[in-house]
């Protein structure tokens, strides 16, 4: 439940700081400037959260995560994880 309210909330901070680099200029906001301020602060977050990887070395993990690979993580671990998402029907 907390992994979703974090990811609307990261969400929100992300629009937000669009927005407000977005207006920053005297003109007020266009278009234009919305695309460039998205670009500028999707590179910073995509930085951010490699240098977070790099830093807690799972960098492969997260490798395997993106690509949408469930080979790396144990069986048992894969059981809990369905456990915890409401798959309440499976036998384990």
């Amino acid at each position: 439940m907390f992994l979703i309210l974090y990811s609307f909330l990261g969400a929100s901070v992300g629009a937000g700081l669009v927005f407000g680099i977005g207006s920053l200029a005297k003109g007020g906001v266009t278009p234009v400037r919305l695309v460039l301020a998205r670009a500028a602060v999707s590179a910073l977050l995509v930085a951010l959260s490699e240098g977070i990887a790099l830093y807690f070395r799972i960098g492969q993990d997260l490798a395997f995560w993106y690509a949408g690979g469930v080979g790396g993580p144990i069986g048992c671990n894969l059981k809990l994880c369905f456990r915890g998402s409401g798959a309440q029907l499976s036998p384990w």
